[in-house]
């Protein structure tokens, strides 16, 4: 890992590197019982698991039923790990419940951050 980064970063050399760690999947098997022999995507993506039953199809929609308010993100959610935007589309469903709009949201940042570039 350290020499694909090297390839990115000049002065990443070992000098420079004041403590690094490193996790086998046992590691992340043992801090918790989800990471099933190390998966870090979590409810590992099997066939039964995808898109509406990500990670269970009761939980798939970003919501805990009867839970008002409460939000899951994360690995386990669809569209899976690597996906989800840190968050992006939990985000997008807590607006929805808000009735705010995402597009018009979006669209309006990029105006503020635009107009806060050209001061």
């Amino acid at each position: 890992m350290l020499r694909d980064l090297q390839r990115w970063l000049t002065n990443l050399e070992p000098a420079n590197i004041i403590t690094s760690r490193s996790y086998s999947p046992l590691d992340f098997e043992r801090d918790s019982s989800t990471f099933v022999r190390g998966d870090i995507h979590g409810a590992a993506p099997f066939f039964h698991q995808m898109n509406g039953h990500r990670p269970t199809p009761d939980l798939a929609q970003f919501t805990v039923p009867s839970v008002d308010k409460f939000y899951l993100v994360g690995p386990f959610m669809h569209p899976g790990a690597g996906l989800t935007g840190a968050g992006r589309t939990t985000a997008m469903r807590i607006l929805q419940d808000l009735e705010i709009d995402f597009g018009n949201l979006i669209e309006a940042e990029k105006h503020t951050v635009g107009a806060t570039e050209h001061r």
